[in-house]
């Protein structure tokens, strides 16, 4: 007759209990783990989005100031093009007077 074992023994439920409880931990270490990996990849999509917005901003703020440059200059060249415009109306008056 082979050997069996007896699943009423005290020993027995001790080991059954002690198997468990490594089962337990080892699938809480697994689970442990997993999140830790999870929040660390998450940590660092978010650190990338951070950078590319910064990035996108310093863009914006580039394209705005070559913009003002643009119209700063686009200004200048209608103060020039009016006082031309009164110096030609000036001149045109001299003229008109002068015959």
């Amino acid at each position: 007759m082979p050997p069996t074992t007896d699943l009423t023994k005290t020993s027995t439920h001790i080991y059954w209990l002690y198997f468990f409880l490594l089962a337990l931990a080892a699938i809480s270490a697994k689970g442990y783990f997993a999140l830790r990996d999870t929040d660390d990849h998450l940590s660092e999509k978010i650190n990338l989005n951070e950078l590319r917005l910064q990035v996108q901003l310093t863009e914006i703020k580039t394209q705005l100031q070559q913009m003002n440059v643009t119209l700063a200059d686009m200004k200048l060249d209608m103060r020039r093009s009016e006082s031309k415009r009164e110096a030609m109306a000036v001149e045109a008056d001299q003229l008109e007077r002068a015959r």
